[in-house]
């Protein structure tokens, strides 16, 4: 195509609302190659001309300025006419609301359009004839508090990240009143105006209470409650019988959980391999309920179940991805009942290598339901309510086989990290009435290891066979983020080389140099927040942290959707049918990984904020006490800090910190004080003052000590390279805490 002529590009230009980049105009004119060179000098030619105006690599029409079409975002509506604020200011009347015709019906609030000013000056206000919509903007919606004043009110947003209120007209109540959680829809009017419109009455600030974990549920949209379709699907589903089945009631399985743990979907069993060719290996055996069995494709229950991703468990209840009829009953493996089940025979070697799998799908009976602790005080010897027997033909040849497993762990280097858990305990009334650290006992880490290796087999297993897998992957750090932590430990003189390979064993060698240290906790979790997110895919990576060519989610259909599709296609495997007939093709796994790794996080985020809820709640009749805590995070707007104690994330704006001026080092993760030389380390443990604990938020604000109650004038802060003075405008909150599930 030859270039276009000067009349075609000027009455472009002069219908554009901003200028245009000079590769964008030769996209729009399909100008390619050499071409290219000789429209830059035109572009050159008229420019010199002044029919042009240049701003970098972008061009205006020279009329344009004074054209009578101008931007405008789309705030209200009045009778016939759209109301719009300008976004390219007119001359004279820069902010004047404008009346806009839309004979076509295209117009909505929240949408930008270009507009073109009616001819008669004299029109009070402004009236102007849309020409086009430029952005087509959906409105928000948010969840929060209403608070009423007079007739009208505001609304506190359920966001600890936003501390603004939204003022709501009185028509667009709803008839909320003071303390109802609603939902609305926010409307922008210019830069940082907003205004809110109820849509939605989702509590009475009358009736039942709303828990935190309630307040979660609703913030982030969780599906919670079943079709009557795909509750009447699940209460048709019947007790298993033999069948085609493998008759495995003879194992001694047992399921080991948490003591308040009210669904058990796997079990184990191990015994010395008596097989020549492996002395000192070891036969597993790890029998998980088989949930594919109850839930068919397609159906109401597996659409529903897809659709809600996994389970989410929340401190005092559990939104649960199937129906409690099989979670908790008949997809649950109690003792002394029968069940169906997909298990996985694995041999290993005294070094715990995986040297042969079988699958089957078999009836099992539970020899017993037992605890994490009870476990632990068995093999240690203590006094249970276990009998010797017992222990040693089932507890005894499990620790066997961990103890294999371990060695395998070992060699293969699985990254090893140090986080501390905490648990809330509540009561009754589901308050919190304590804050305990979680232990990390022996008994937790055979299960995971068993489910590690059943979860090899099934990746190995189905890769074999070149049938289709949702693989669970974890990529390699991000390099931009190990830098972050190298630059750390440079100030604790720990040498991190730039040119090694990075793998798991390096991290470990590194996590144990500050074993014991006062940085300890914070290069654990920088090390954290240096990994890759783990997501599920049909396309095959392998997994970083646990060392892995292949992995997969085998051992919890009872929660994760994930692995009821590595059941549906070891199923198909075992009934030896050709892949190519396999009910799934490769894109469907590949939006539906994409999907199931949105869930996760959407419920992991869910029961952080449901967690600082509570924690907020615990901590909301403790102003002005003495915390200890340790910057967990550093900003330009403050420090985050792990109140050691309760395990809360609190917040110290810089505006609380004493009067100076702070230079924020993003390399060192610090901020400065100019005047008074203090500074602030990643890491560094200290005291602090409760001031503010929001349950509706989960916002926890703290100051220094001994910083006075009312602070003086906001503490100015800048980064650390930076010259120029400090931009008033407010900065954006960076998140301290990325967590990473394996």
């Amino acid at each position: 195509m030859s270039l276009p002529s000067e009349r075609q590009l000027l009455n472009f230009l002069n219908q554009e609302p901003e200028p245009v980049l000079r590769r964008d105009l030769a996209k729009a004119f399909n100008i390619k190659g050499e071409e290219r060179r000789l429209f830059r000098t035109f572009l050159s030619d008229l420019t010199k001309q002044g029919k042009l105006t240049r701003k970098g690599k972008a061009y205006t029409s020279i009329r344009r300025k004074s054209s009578s079409t101008l931007t405008v975002l789309i705030t209200d509506q009045e009778d016939n006419f759209f109301i719009g604020i300008p976004v390219t200011p007119l001359e004279e009347k820069t902010h004047e609301p404008i009346m806009i015709r839309d004979s076509a019906g295209q117009l909505n609030i929240g949408h930008k359009a270009l507009v073109r000013l009616n001819d008669q000056k004299t029109e009070a206000p402004l009236v102007a004839d849309l020409v086009r919509v430029i952005r087509a903007t959906e409105s928000k919606k948010m969840i929060g508090r209403f608070c009423a004043l007079g007739d009208h009110g505001t609304l506190q947003s359920l966001s600890k990240k936003d501390r603004h209120e939204y003022p709501i007209a009185a028509n667009h109540t709803m008839g909320a009143r003071d303390g109802d959680i609603v939902e609305v829809t926010l409307e922008q009017h210019g830069k940082h105006r907003f205004s809110a419109k109820v849509v939605r009455l989702l509590n009475a600030a009358d009736e039942k209470t709303l828990t935190p974990s309630d307040l979660a549920i609703l913030e982030h949209d969780l599906p919670h409650a079943f079709s009557d379709e795909a509750l009447k699907f699940a209460s048709k589903a019947s007790k298993p019988t033999l069948g085609t089945r493998e008759d495995l009631r003879h194992l001694p399985l047992v399921t080991i959980d948490d003591k308040d743990a009210r669904d058990f979907d796997d079990a184990v069993w191990a015994t010395p391999d008596h097989c020549e060719t492996n002395p000192g290996g070891w036969q597993i055996c790890v029998a998980i309920a088989d949930v594919s069995h109850y839930v068919k494709p397609g159906t109401a229950l597996d659409k529903e179940a897809r659709e809600r991703g996994n389970s989410v468990y929340f401190p005092d209840q559990v939104v649960p991805m199937l129906p409690e009829t099989l979670s908790n009953d008949l997809c649950s493996l109690k003792p002394d009942v029968d069940r169906a089940c997909f298990a996985v025979f694995m041999t290993i070697t005294k070094t715990g290598k995986l040297i042969s799998h079988q699958f089957t799908r078999g009836l099992m009976k539970s020899a017993k339901r037992l605890t994490y602790h009870q476990t632990q005080e068995a093999i240690e010897g203590q006094k249970t309510d276990l009998s010797k027997e017992f222990i040693q033909k089932v507890i005894e040849p499990l620790y066997g086989a961990y103890n294999a497993l371990k060695k395998g762990r070992h060699y293969r280097g699985v990254l090893e990290l140090n986080i501390p858990e905490q648990k809330l305990v509540l009561d009754k009334k589901g308050h919190v009435t304590s804050i305990e650290s979680r232990p990390r006992l022996s008994s937790h880490q055979l299960i995971e290891e068993f489910m590690v290796l059943a979860n090899v087999a099934s990746a190995s297993t189905l890769d074999q066979a070149t049938l289709l897998c949702m693989f669970r992957v974890h990529d390699q750090p991000a390099p931009e983020k190990v830098d972050v932590l190298r630059q750390f430990l440079k100030l604790m003189n720990i040498d991190f080389s730039k040119g090694q390979r990075i793998s798991p064993k390096v991290f470990n060698a590194l996590l144990k140099q500050v074993a014991g240290k006062p940085q300890e906790q914070a290069v654990n979790e920088l090390v954290l927040r240096s990994q890759a997110q783990a997501i599920y895919t049909p396309d095959n990576i392998g997994h970083f942290g646990l060392g892995l060519a292949r992995y997969a989610h085998f051992t919890s259909p009872i929660r994760r959707y994930a692995d009821l599709l590595v059941h549906r296609a070891l199923t198909h495997y075992l009934e030896k049918k050709p892949s190519k007939s396999f009910e799934y093709s490769l894109s469907e796994f590949a939006e539906t990984g994409e999907h199931l790794s949105l869930t996760e996080r959407r419920a992991a985020k869910a029961e952080r904020q449901s967690k600082d809820r509570f924690v907020s709640q615990y901590l909301a009749d403790k102003i002005d006490e003495v915390f200890e805590g340790r910057i967990s995070g550093i900003g330009e707007i403050g420090l985050f800090i792990l109140l050691t104690e309760s395990g809360g994330d609190a917040f110290l704006p810089t505006r609380l910190l004493p009067h100076d001026y702070y230079f924020y080092n993003a390399k060192n993760q610090s901020l400065h004080g100019k005047r008074t030389k203090k500074t602030f380390q990643l890491g560094d443990i200290i005291k602090v003052r409760l001031i503010e604990a929001n349950p509706l938020t989960g916002n926890i604000i703290v100051t220094l000590e001994n910083t006075p109650r009312h602070p003086q004038k906001r503490s100015p802060s800048r980064k650390f390279s930076q010259k120029k003075k400090a931009s008033k405008s407010f900065p954006k909150k960076k998140s301290a805490h990325n967590n990473k599930n394996s």
